[in-house]
């Protein structure tokens, strides 16, 4: 389940004045904050582990790079170096040019 900001913030809250027990957040929780959603016992150890570890309530999100950079000036490279030596595959091309492999799109 995904908690707002806010929510998230309540709920270290309530862990703080439970002494970081897990089974009495819940109970805290459920007494101050009535109307909001009432996150199971998991949610309140995850939270814990997490803020403990970090510091911080965000969630991490993974940075994917983009591997694959295809511009002009390397496909017309490898092009002309395959016209030029039609023995030798893309990828030798690619190594003698210094390119990376993923950094060339064929179709």
């Amino acid at each position: 389940m995904n908690f707002t900001k806010e929510e998230m913030v309540n709920m270290i809250y309530a862990l703080s004045e439970s002494e970081r027990n897990c089974l009495v957040t819940s109970r805290i929780y459920y007494q101050c904050y009535p109307n909001a959603r009432p996150p199971r016992i998991e949610a309140f150890q995850k939270l814990k582990e997490r803020f403990e570890a970090s510091g911080n309530i965000g969630y991490s999100k993974k940075k994917i790079k983009n591997r694959r950079v295809t511009s002009e000036e390397n496909e017309l490279n490898i092009l002309l170096w395959l016209e030029e030596n039609p023995q030798d595959g893309e990828r030798e091309g690619m190594i003698l040019r210094n390119l990376e492999w993923g950094s060339i799109l064929f179709t």
